[in-house]
This record gives structure tokens, sequence and C-alpha cells, in this order.
């Protein structure tokens, strides 16, 4: 009985272990979906203000949000460039 009791707390802790991984991954990608958006041009301004949005409500930290408006400014030059 406590060896079964003992499995069953082993496998909660490595379910407990992997939601996190679950949570960040999803989020990821996320936010690689909100990266692809500002190729596209009629998607960019709607998902720029999206990204603001979640960095004024706390949702993303400022390195995210850095990593995002780069990501946007490198394509915006990469299109300044093409023209």
């Amino acid at each position: 009985m406590l060896i079964m009791n003992f499995k069953i707390l082993k496998d909660d802790n490595l379910s407990l272990k992997c939601k996190p991984n679950k949570w960040k991954n999803k989020f990821l990608k996320i936010i690689n979906f909100i990266k692809n958006r500002l190729f596209r041009w009629h998607d960019k301004e709607k998902y720029q203000e999206f990204s603001i949005d979640l960095y004024e409500h706390g949702a993303i930290d400022s390195d995210t949000f850095d990593d995002i408006k780069n990501y946007s400014t490198i394509e915006k030059n990469r299109n300044d460039f093409e023209l």
C-alpha cells in the first residue's frame, strides 16, 4: 500500500513537472505566430498593436517584446532595402 501511494505521488510529481514545459511550449508557439504575422503586410499593424498590448498588460516580458519589435524592424529594413 505504501509503495503504491509512493508510485502515485511520483507520477503526480512528474505530471506537475511536465505542465510548465507544456505551457512554455504553447507560449513560444504564440510568440512565433505573432512574429510570422509581422511578415504579412496586411496583418502587420494589427499584430504590432497586439504585441504592445501584451507587453503593457504584463503578459510578455521586455526581452520578448524587444525580440518581437526587433523582428518587425528587421523585416521593415529588409523591405525598404528590396524596394
